[in-house]
């Protein structure tokens, strides 16, 4: 499930915005994401964003296990 906001403003007591808002529900791991982004979101947002987390997560995995001795 996916649902796109375009133009929104977000925060309760001061709004910020107008953004582009993208939630969507894994299907497979039941997990939610919630991507707020200045250019339009589609799809092809969650693909880029799970890609870079994918990419964060070795990195750091690979700086923390390299540097321990």
């Amino acid at each position: 499930m996916r649902c796109n906001f375009c133009g929104v403003k977000i925060t309760k007591t001061i709004p910020y915005g107008l953004v582009n808002l993208a939630l969507a529900r894994d299907p497979v791991t039941n997990e939610l994401w919630h991507i707020v982004s200045d250019e339009p979101t589609s799809l092809q947002t969650f693909r880029e964003y799970g890609e870079r987390f994918d990419i964060e997560e070795e990195f750091l995995d690979e700086k923390s296990n390299g540097l321990q001795k």
